[in-house]
C-alpha cells in the first residue's frame, strides 16, 4: 500500500511543480502586458487588445492557481495517509513481535515438568491465541496493501457523481484499552496458581479482544 501511495505522492508532486512553473510563467506575462497596457493608457493609444489579453492571462492564473491548490490538498492527504501507515506498520509489527515472545515463553513453560498438567493445557490456549492474533495482524496488512486500488475506483466513481470520495474515519478504541499481553500475563500467573475460573476469565478477555 505505501508504495502505490509514495507513487501517488511523487506523482502529484511533479504535476504540482508543472503547475507552478506554469502560474510563474503566466504571472510574468500577465506583468508585461499589464505594463503594456499602462503605457497605452498613458499615451492615448488602443488599450482594448492589450486589457484583453490581460483579462484572459488574469483567467488563466486564476484556473491554474486552483489546481494547484487543489493538487497541494491531495499531496497534503497522501503524505498524511503515508505517515499513519508508518506509525500503524511500526505498531503492527511491535505487536506481532510481542505476541511471538508471548507464545515461544510459554512453549518453553509448557515443556517443564514441574507445572501442573492444568498449566500446560492453559499455555497451549495462550499459545493458539498469540498464533491466532500474529496471522490476523498479517491479513490486515494483506488488506492494506489492496486498499489503494478499491480508494481509486471508490475516488473515481465519486467525482463522476461529484460527491465527497473521502470515507468517514475509523473509531478509534479508548486510550486505557489494555493490550492483549496483560490478560494473557494475568492467565499465566492464575494458571500457576491453579485458579482455573481466572485462567477462563483472562484467556477470554484476550480471545475477545483480538475480534
Amino acid at each position: 500500500m505505501s508504495a502505490d501511495l509514495t507513487k501517488r505522492r511523487d506523482k502529484l508532486a511533479r504535476q504540482l511543480g508543472k503547475l507552478e512553473d506554469r502560474g510563474a510563467k503566466i504571472a510574468a506575462d500577465l506583468r508585461d502586458v499589464t505594463e503594456a497596457w499602462q503605457r497605452a493608457v498613458e499615451d492615448g493609444s488602443d488599450t482594448k487588445r492589450h486589457a484583453d489579453k490581460r483579462r484572459a492571462l488574469a483567467l488563466d492564473l486564476e484556473d491554474v492557481n486552483a489546481e494547484a491548490a487543489q493538487v497541494r490538498g491531495w499531496l497534503t492527504d497522501v503524505n498524511a495517509e503515508l505517515e499513519a501507515i508508518a506509525e500503524r506498520t511500526r505498531r503492527e509489527q511491535e505487536f506481532v513481535a510481542e505476541s511471538e515472545r508471548y507464545a515461544a515463553d510459554v512453549a518453553r513453560l509448557a515443556e517443564v515438568r514441574m507445572y501442573t498438567p492444568h498449566f500446560r493445557k492453559a499455555a497451549a490456549e495462550v499459545l493458539r491465541i498469540a498464533q491466532r492474533v500474529s496471522a490476523q495482524m498479517r491479513e490486515s496488512a494483506r488488506l492494506d496493501r489492496e486498499l489503494p486500488d478499491r480508494q481509486d475506483r471508490l475516488r473515481t466513481l465519486a467525482e463522476q457523481l461529484g460527491v465527497d470520495w473521502r470515507p468517514p474515519p475509523l473509531p478509534q478504541p479508548p486510550a486505557d484499552l489494555e493490550r492483549p499481553s496483560d490478560y494473557i500475563a494475568r492467565a499465566m500467573f492464575a494458571a500457576a496458581n491453579r485458579s482455573a475460573a481466572d485462567v477462563a476469565e483472562e484467556l477470554g478477555k484476550a480471545a475477545g479482544w483480538e475480534q
